[in-house]
């Protein structure tokens, strides 16, 4: 999947892929909305990462959530640090020290964006 992900080249698929998992991971309207009606924005700056602002149609009735994709790994433990960064993410998250962590899958997580 995480291929994939990174080769969905237009806006439309990529907030096709959102919509799913978002529905896979979240909980109510969530669950139903369409691809179209989604609050759907890249944020740039990631490093590596392509990142993705996605939200309820307006009003929402909570904030959106950061979908972020992996980009590319390059070198032999490249694939070490994900998975240490992602347990990492997901002890900061579960303490509460971090954004709280909505899902992991493979190619990516979805998480809270974060307030600062």
């Amino acid at each position: 999947m995480a291929k994939k992900l990174q080769m969905c080249g237009s806006e439309s698929e990529m907030r096709e892929v959102a919509a799913r998992i978002c529905r896979n991971y979240l909980h109510g309207a969530w669950k139903t909305v369409a691809p179209a009606d989604l609050d759907f924005k890249r944020i740039s700056g990631g490093l590596s990462n392509f990142l993705y602002y996605v939200a309820l149609p307006p009003p929402p009735d909570h904030a959106g959530v950061l979908l972020r994709i992996y980009g590319q790994v390059h070198g032999e433990r490249a694939m070490d640090a994900i998975v240490t960064e992602s347990v990492i993410f997901t002890l900061l998250s579960e303490r509460r020290l971090g954004p709280k962590l909505h899902g992991v899958f493979s190619g990516g997580r979805i998480e809270q964006l974060a307030r600062y």
